[in-house]
């Protein structure tokens, strides 16, 4: 509805909703809105929003820099090269991401970017210039391939979430 200026945290959490358009009025959208939300297909923008876009049904800044969400239902396709951070939340709960690929020009991820996506098996990170969140991993219980561009200590796998210790950490450097 139109005079929302913001959505609050957790605010869909678990509903079934399909579609979701956001008005231009939103200037605010905080993270783990749309957690648990299954049959997520699509969020759309109001072109007039300042602060926010939709491309391919995914939600972006404005300026297409940052993935806020990227709805379960479209968790297979890539992220664009436009991107260099990933928000807080983008894809966590995640039933149906099984593997994912963040692309070189992917300088921050936030922190629980990929939490409890218990079906996730592999993440592979391309930059070796890249501020990672806490817990970026937790609760990912299926997790078994993390490939990075340098060699993690154990603090630091213990940082991003990993609890299993068969979780396979290749390092490719480019």
């Amino acid at each position: 509805e139109n005079g929302v200026q913001s959505i609050q945290f957790g605010a869909f959490r678990g509903t079934n909703i399909h579609n979701l358009a956001i008005p231009s009025s939103v200037q605010l959208i905080e993270p783990f809105v749309f957690n648990q939300c299954h049959n997520l297909k699509t969020i759309s923008v109001d072109p007039n929003n300042p602060n926010y876009t939709s491309i391919n049904g995914i939600l972006f800044t404005k300026n297409s820099d940052t993935l806020i969400c990227c709805p379960e239902l479209r968790c297979f396709l890539p992220i664009p090269p436009s991107v260099t951070s990933i928000d807080q939340s983008a894809f966590a709960d995640y039933l149906l991401l099984k593997s994912i690929v963040i692309p070189p020009t992917v300088k921050v991820i936030g922190p629980s970017a990929f939490r409890a996506c218990v079906n996730l098996t592999s993440i592979a990170i391309s930059s070796s210039d890249v501020d990672i969140g806490q817990s970026i991993l937790a609760d990912c219980l299926n997790i078994e391939t993390v490939i990075l561009p340098f060699l993690p200590d154990i603090e630091f796998q213990n940082y991003i979430g990993l609890k299993k210790s068969n979780v396979q950490i290749r390092v490719a450097l480019s």
